[in-house]
């Protein structure tokens, strides 16, 4: 019988998933199926940002009245950038691979300060700064780096927290903080519902491919594994066996007169004969490789 932490894909989609959580077993799998699928797209993502940082680093310096416009230069060119460079290069790295999308939320988080300062000193000096970067950064983040529903929630407060506290040491009036606040707002709440729609349909791909997965591998009348999982299965075994130098017993199973049985009784009672049988073998084969 299977419990609530090792439920099958079947019965997860009929569990349903609301939440965005799988049992433990299958949540498990999913992080991986997802570190796995994303790392190409977070680098490609990354490399994006970087892009646009430069051009509108450029453009500041060339632009902006100085000292606003060294200064974003500064931050954009020789600050964030080279810390969006260093996160695309950690991807490539094992020790870091797993930990990814948390130093890609660093990253964000100080790539806003960044432009939270620049818009404090441009607003010192009476030079004009559009906040509109901010609404640029954010549709980066929900549909280009394909983070998750929880990790988008918290990019959405911290970002707009950010906002809100650099506003407090600006003069803007009042009134525009509260215009600008609620349209980031909004462009943020449309990113995490985008974000959540993402993430859902990804989940279902995911236990959609395990069930296709399943079927092909598991044989219709026992539901154990067939001859296909044999024969993929059997070559990995058979190296790791001669690398770690251990043994390997594999054991036939003959079914006495099985072909009488079938005779006399019918086809459907020898079906569910060898549907026994199977269900008693698979009791007894507790270990991951039996």
């Amino acid at each position: 019988m299977t419990t609530k932490n090792d439920l099958t894909p079947a019965e997860q989609i009929e569990q349903g998933y609301v939440t965005l959580r799988f049992c433990r077993e299958l949540e498990a799998r999913f992080e991986r199926y997802y570190n796995d699928r994303y790392l190409f797209r977070l680098r490609v993502a990354t490399l994006v940002a970087a892009g646009i940082f430069i051009f509108f680093g450029i453009y500041n310096y060339l632009e902006l009245p100085s000292p606003v416009g060294k200064l974003a230069a500064v931050i954009q060119l020789a600050f964030i950038v080279p810390l969006l460079c260093l996160l695309g290069w950690a991807t490539f790295l094992s020790k870091f691979r797993e930990n990814t999308v948390s130093l890609f939320i660093c990253a964000l988080v100080i790539a806003v300060g960044g432009l939270l300062a620049i818009l404090v000193v441009a607003h010192t000096y009476e030079v004009s700064y559009r906040y509109e970067g901010f609404i640029l950064i954010t549709m980066y983040v929900y549909f280009l780096s394909g983070i998750r529903f929880r990790l988008a929630c918290g990019c959405a407060a911290s970002i707009f927290i950010l906002y809100v506290v650099g506003d407090s040491f600006t003069s803007f009036p009042v009134p525009l903080v509260v215009e600008n606040s609620f349209y980031l707002l909004s462009v943020n709440v449309i990113g995490v519902l985008g974000c959540y729609t993402l993430e859902y349909a990804l989940r279902e791909s995911f236990l959609n491919t395990l069930m296709l997965e399943d079927h092909a591998q598991r044989d219709g009348l026992t539901g154990i594994a067939n001859r296909r999982y044999l024969e993929s299965e059997i070559r990995r075994l058979w190296k790791q066996a001669q690398r770690e130098k251990k043994r390997i017993a594999v054991a036939f199973f003959d079914i006495d007169y099985f072909k009488s049985y079938n005779d006399n009784h019918g086809h459907l009672a020898g079906d569910e004969c060898l549907k026994k049988i199977a269900r008693s073998l698979s009791q007894h084969a507790r270990r991951p490789l039996d």
